[in-house]
């Protein structure tokens, strides 16, 4: 193979030539081969734009005919910029607690890696901030005994000689996005009662539920907004709200937010329950009941079990509706 080292080398997006020379009487042909799959015949190979995934070990056969044919190996090694991706673009933070960000590196030469924070300045590493894992390609940083000066964005910002690549990490403690079970509840007539689960390190201290009809027109319906101003503390919350007055054999669209004193969460996914009529709940079993729903994240509609309930419990706090 030349070069005689057996290594070639091409930064992504350009040309690789690779060439095999070999003598013989009768002259060798010369085939091309990488993981036991034909590429091409001939003295040279040439790659264009090769990426990534082009680089490894190929292989050329030398064959006259005449036992055993030669071979040699080559190895490709393609040169490209840190490519950058966190953990997590959004972690939770609690003051006086210990948090972990981290990202993955790839990249060709091996990058360095330093963090930094939104306006530029590097993190220096010390008592409260420690790096827990440094390799080739994880990068780990530990904040210990948060405070609010530690809130905000981090960039893990990785350089090598083909370029610089970077993912920021926000540090923040507003609560997680709410995640809506699909448990739900049938009190009585158009009553359903829904429950979904919050994060925060902080008090959470209103939640605002949304929903509405779904049209079966292209044009959406308005969401209506229920706001709840309740307490709820613990790392893990649990809330449930009842709704009335829903249409029966109609899909609803529910959503939900959480707010504590660092601000809004994200809206939760977007959950659908299909309301059946009154007989469909009456004449089945409890462990009967389904209804259908699904969020944005998913594809297909699932079944859910409806458990029946004849009690409408109140919530406790207080409660305002809005058209929005």
């Amino acid at each position: 193979p030349k070069p005689s080292s057996g290594v070639v080398t091409a930064r992504e997006g350009k040309n690789a030539k690779l060439v095999c020379a070999a003598e013989g009487d009768p002259m060798p042909n010369i085939t091309w081969h990488r993981n036991q799959q034909v590429l091409g015949i001939g003295k040279t190979m040439l790659l264009q734009h090769v990426n990534r995934v082009d680089a490894g070990q190929y292989t050329c056969t030398a064959d006259n005919g005449l036992d055993p044919a030669a071979k040699a190996a080559l190895t490709l090694e393609v040169l490209y910029p840190p490519d950058v991706q966190p953990d997590q673009t959004k972690v939770l933070a609690g003051l006086g607690r210990q948090v972990e960000i981290g990202c993955t590196i790839g990249a060709k030469p091996k990058a360095t890696v330093k963090w930094h924070r939104s306006r530029g300045r590097e993190v220096l590493l010390g008592d409260d901030v420690k790096m827990i894992l440094e390799n080739t390609t994880r990068n780990v940083l530990s904040l210990n005994m948060v405070n609010k000066q530690d809130f905000g964005v981090y960039i893990c910002r990785a350089k090598n000689s083909q370029g610089i690549g970077e993912a920021q990490v926000s540090v923040s403690g507003v609560p997680y996005r709410p995640i809506i079970e699909p448990h739900v509840e049938w009190l009585s007539v158009g009553s359903y009662k829904i429950y979904w689960r919050i994060t925060s390190f902080t008090p959470v201290s209103e939640h605002t539920i949304f929903y509405r009809k779904k049209q079966k027109s292209q044009r959406a319906a308005d969401w209506r907004k229920i706001r709840i101003r309740e307490t709820v503390t613990g790392d893990i919350g649990r809330m449930s709200f009842i709704l009335t007055d829903l249409q029966e054999n109609q899909t609803y669209q529910i959503k939900a937010d959480a707010t504590n004193s660092y601000g809004k969460s994200e809206t939760s996914d977007v959950f659908s329950l299909y309301t059946h009529g009154e007989e469909y709940y009456t004449t089945r079993p409890t462990d009967g009941y389904f209804s259908f729903f699904q969020t944005s994240s998913a594809n297909d509609i699932l079944t859910n079990n409806i458990i029946c309930a004849h009690n409408i419990v109140n919530i406790m706090g207080i409660i305002v509706i809005l058209a929005v």
